[in-house]
């Protein structure tokens, strides 16, 4: 029984390893798209005013 408790440990610790890196990722590209965006939010202002 605690084998079996040990193996499901690992991988749910594996699993959150894996979604971390993903959430960063995607935390990394939203912040890119979010510059982006300001950028050209600026931009327009800039030539529309």
């Amino acid at each position: 029984m605690v084998h079996v408790a040990t193996e499901a440990s690992v991988k749910i610790a594996a699993d959150v390893k894996r979604y971390a890196g993903r959430y960063e990722e995607i935390t990394k590209s939203l912040a890119e798209s979010n510059a982006a965006f300001d950028k050209f939010k600026k931009e327009i202002d800039r030539v529309s005013y």
